[in-house]
């Protein structure tokens, strides 16, 4: 920071000394929110990633024992897909929040990343995938990370299936993705990008990837976009 410093002593105008010493009060207040951020970050990856590993290796443990009935054990293996699940989405958010570039960019199935959220929405809300309508009118695959668009699309279905009682439909294009809902509360029509920490993810999963979000009301309607790069 010494280096980044100004020395307000080096002019003799009294307002450009004020202005520098406005300016290294400015820096040193941003590297040490820097400073914070990066020891916040440290802290969140333990505290987050060490009761994950507890639960993997206890469910791991009972799943080696092969005491329990058919019934426990498939509850036991939900579990354990879960913690792992939640594991990478962690890993994922954290990536995310330390702006760590996308490196390596692959071709994502979304249609299989549906099919896995719809196995997980199966068992959390049984209601759910029935109502989502696949309108799948592309094969491309979209570059990216899988676990930043699955977060990305698990967060716009739920979302989507939260703030509406009717239908959700979900239509696969060249260049982008969209989910319709019928916004069946009156804050949606007021404010169609109200969405709480769901939406803010989303923001998020989509700076990372270079995607852009929009939301806007065609008949009486909310549509989602996701646009992405092929």
């Amino acid at each position: 920071s010494s280096k980044l410093e100004l020395k307000p002593n080096q002019f003799k105008e009294i307002e450009l000394q004020a202005i520098c010493t406005a300016v290294n009060q400015f820096v040193h207040e941003n590297i040490a929110a820097m400073a914070r951020e990066k020891s916040w970050m440290a802290m969140a990856s333990h505290e987050f990633r060490t009761p994950l590993s507890i639960i993997s290796g206890a469910t791991s443990v009972l799943q080696k024992r092969g005491s329990l009935s058919a019934d426990d054990a498939k509850t036991l293996t939900r579990i354990h897909n879960a913690c792992r699940d939640m594991t990478g989405y962690v890993d994922t958010l954290l990536a995310i929040a330390r702006r760590k570039p996308l490196d390596n960019p692959q071709p994502v199935d979304i249609g299989q990343l549906l099919l896995e959220l719809l196995e997980n929405y199966a068992v959390l809300n049984p209601s759910w995938p029935a109502r989502i309508k696949q309108m799948i009118n592309s094969t491309q695959r979209p570059l990216g990370d899988k676990n930043v668009i699955k977060i990305a699309l698990d967060n716009l279905l739920s979302n989507a299936l939260s703030h509406s009682q009717g239908p959700v439909t979900l239509r696969l294009n060249e260049n982008h993705l969209t989910v319709i809902d019928s916004g069946m509360h009156s804050d949606i029509h007021a404010n169609p990008t109200s969405g709480g920490l769901g939406l803010y993810i989303i923001n998020m999963a989509c700076e990372y990837l270079h995607w852009h979000l929009s939301i806007e009301i065609q008949s009486s309607a909310r549509h989602s976009t996701l646009w992405y790069r092929a």
